[in-house]
């Protein structure tokens, strides 16, 4: 069988285990609030949709139809993320622009990532070693959680591990396309987040690695940043006040004092112990070898390290999920080794106890149930019984408020004149930064936040925000609706849940004439 019929059995198979394993965690019963940006992604690949549908005969210049989108549906990420991702995913949205549409792309783009393990591993590895790298990687309890909740994470795996892919030929064959292809996937990578720019590490790594210093002197070798300087540098510097926004408050060196042992606690919660293991004995074997693509997963993985252990852009596990193809392909390299020098019964009890020790070492690659639900079924209660266009104000955490714009733009068939308009409390009561700095709030008691809800149909108050997420506004709007019973009318009441199991209550309010007065 050809590597093409195989690539796409391993396309068709890691699908089918990505659907499969969506439906497990309940992804397709969940809200879009799996995490804060999960609905800004969503939002902002039906914006792209919308525009591409029809849209640009409203609006030209698209542009101007973000900032229109934004105002209806407040989620809108463009600027504080580049634009691929959102790219195909309104590509793939077009035809049926739906919630499980939406979930499918996300589940295509990690089985992606799987058909490249699986190439990678076939230069590596036998073919069944490969195979179960990839499918390693696919039941990872990280790469479960990115398959289930919408985020760029997964694609920028895609096109990094692609660029490495890229490199590796071009340090086989050092020509030209070779060159401009890893380029060009590097300027995908970036435009896809700009942790991308990790890529930029790659070369000088490899040669510090492998001794091929002679790689300077290929003229070849200074193509290959073309693509990024044409591709991807004019979107940085456009948006490079935007994206400063989105990084820590802090220096180079703080960051790394707080970044190294939390990734290094991180590897352990994502891997465990034993996968580490058997990914730095595989790492050992590679350096010992000095060529091929199991350099290029140690190169991978220490450019990784590097770039987020000094670049100052936040605290979270998902940021591993790119050494994810790297562990899992020179733990498998680790355990063929190991295969190779044993034999007869030795052989298949060693075999064994690494496949038992990989399990146990991923807790059985169980992952925790996406949760986040009742804000569509909010929403949901109200256009039960209106049929009027409605606004309506979230108060709530950024989870929350992302969950209800999302559901109010799929609910809404006239896109970004919809029936339905959330806005958000974070932005209508205070003034605050895309992470939560600096914030101030525009009211300091009742009188106040009723001026600021002029022309807001419904209230939807959470009470199920995590303590540490909760904010000035938050108290402040149930004050007010405690002080204006006769204002504030509550017409339902509907459970949700939260991660780790947490339940709440979402209190929904109409809103009536702000000249009532309160009750004596």
């Amino acid at each position: 069988m050809s590597n093409s019929w195989k690539g796409i059995g391993v396309f068709i198979l890691s699908l089918l285990l990505a659907l499969t394993l969506q439906d497990e965690n309940r992804a397709y019963e969940m809200d879009f609030a799996g995490h804060p940006d999960e609905a800004a992604h969503v939002v902002t690949g039906l914006m792209v949709r919308d525009y591409l549908a029809g849209g640009f005969l409203e609006e030209p210049m698209p542009l101007s139809y973000a900032h229109t989108y934004a105002k209806a549906y407040p989620k809108v990420a463009l600027g504080h993320y580049p634009p691929f991702f959102y790219c195909l995913e309104g590509l793939w949205l077009w035809p049926l622009p739906t919630k499980g549409a939406v979930l499918i792309f996300a589940a295509m783009v990690m089985a992606g990532c799987a058909v490249l393990i699986f190439t990678a591993g076939q230069r590596m590895l036998p073919d069944p070693a490969a195979l179960g790298a990839a499918l390693g990687f696919m039941a990872l309890p990280l790469s479960q959680k990115y398959t289930a909740t919408v985020m760029s994470d997964g694609l920028q795996v895609l096109m990094t591990f692609a660029a490495i892919l890229a490199f590796a030929r071009f340090v086989d064959r050092k020509d030209a396309r070779s060159a401009l292809g890893f380029g060009f996937l590097a300027a995908l990578a970036i435009l896809t987040k700009a942790a991308g720019l990790v890529l930029a590490l790659v070369p000088g790594l490899w040669m510090l690695l492998s001794g091929k210093w002679t790689l300077l002197k290929r003229r070849t070798l200074w193509l290959a940043p073309l693509p990024v300087l044409v591709l991807a540098m004019p979107w940085m510097l456009f948006t490079l006040g935007i994206t400063q926004e989105g990084a820590r408050d802090t220096t180079v060196t703080q960051h790394a004092q707080e970044a190294l042992p939390y990734y290094l606690q991180g590897l352990r919660r994502v891997f465990g112990v034993f996968v580490i293991l058997l990914a730095i004995i595989g790492g050992v074997m590679a350096l010992r070898r000095r060529q091929g693509m199991a350099l290029g997963c140690v190169v991978l993985g220490l450019a990784g390290g590097v770039f987020f252990l000094f670049v100052p852009a936040g605290l979270e596990d998902r940021y591993l999920l790119v050494t994810a193809p790297p562990v899992m392909l020179l733990g498998a390299f680790a355990i063929h080794g190991i295969w190779e020098r044993t034999w007869g019964w030795a052989r298949y009890a060693a075999l064994a106890f690494c496949l038992l020790g990989v399990f146990l070492s991923l807790d059985g690659f169980r992952a925790a149930d996406k949760r986040g639900d009742g804000f569509s079924k909010a929403l949901a209660s109200l256009l039960s019984w209106e049929t009027r266009p409605i606004r309506i104000l979230a108060s709530s955490d950024a989870r929350g408020e992302g969950a209800l714009v999302a559901a109010a733009a799929f609910a809404s068939e006239h896109r970004p004149h919809g029936e339905v308009i959330v806005a958000r409390g974070s932005k209508r009561l205070a003034d605050v930064e895309w992470l939560g700095q600096n914030f101030a709030l525009k009211a300091t008691d009742p009188d106040g936040v009723r001026a600021l809800l002029d022309g807001i149909d419904y209230l939807i108050v959470d009470h199920g925000i995590p303590s540490t997420r909760r904010r000035p506004d938050h108290d402040l709007v149930e004050h007010t609706v405690a002080t204006y019973p006769n204002v504030f009318e509550q017409v339902a009441s509907v459970p949700s849940t939260r991660a780790k199991g947490r339940e709440g209550i979402l209190n929904v309010y109409r809103i009536h004439p702000m000249a009532d007065e309160p009750e004596a």
